[in-house]
């Protein structure tokens, strides 16, 4: 009888040890993300001749992009727009559809300092949650980079560029009203 309190007591801590152990993994199992997008900074460098860098900042009255970027033949852009709800709804989305968030903790650096490769990503949320990466080194890059990153640069690309033309519109508006107003004056 005893043997059998015994044993049933045993039974009793592992299946106790096995639930605690399965809520803790449930726990730290990366899950896409829900709350809203309070701070984004994601940056890629490679050399000293190719940069992409990207922040957006939240407050109560204004969410703000800014990309600054290099391209090897001398191509470059430093854009500031202001960004809406809607925008970063996407993001998050985006995030989560291409399971960037699967990323959060990696850190890798290279031990060789030639290799000048590297990115970084941070995200925080209102619900408190933070998503963290980075890596250094052409094999330093989280399951799935090359998809994200891919994901994620043609979202703020295509971001950057709406404000490009909007920018290049307002332009081409003044050009063509202050052309008007010189022919008017000749004649």
């Amino acid at each position: 009888m005893k043997k059998h309190k015994t044993l049933i007591i045993i039974i009793a801590l592992v299946l106790i040890a096995a639930i605690t152990v399965g809520i803790e993994i449930k726990r730290n199992a990366k899950t896409p993300y829900e709350g809203d997008i309070t701070s984004f900074k994601y940056s890629y460098n490679k050399n000293t001749q190719s940069y992409f860098n990207s922040e957006i900042v939240v407050n109560d009255k204004l969410t703000l992009l800014t990309v600054k970027e290099k391209l090897y033949h001398n191509k470059s852009r430093n854009v500031a727009m202001r960004l809406f709800d809607k925008d970063l709804e996407a993001l998050r989305d985006l995030i989560n559809d291409n399971k960037i968030y699967e990323w959060d903790g990696f850190e890798a650096q290279s031990e060789n300092p030639k290799e000048l490769v590297n990115f970084s990503l941070e995200v925080h949320y209102s619900d408190g949650r933070t998503l963290t990466a980075k890596g250094s080194g052409t094999e330093n890059f989280p399951e799935g980079y090359n998809d994200g990153a891919k994901a994620l640069y043609q979202y703020l690309d295509k971001l950057a560029s709406r404000y490009s033309r909007g920018f290049n519109n307002v332009v081409k508006r003044w050009e063509n009203s202050f052309l008007w107003i010189i022919n008017w004056i000749k004649y």
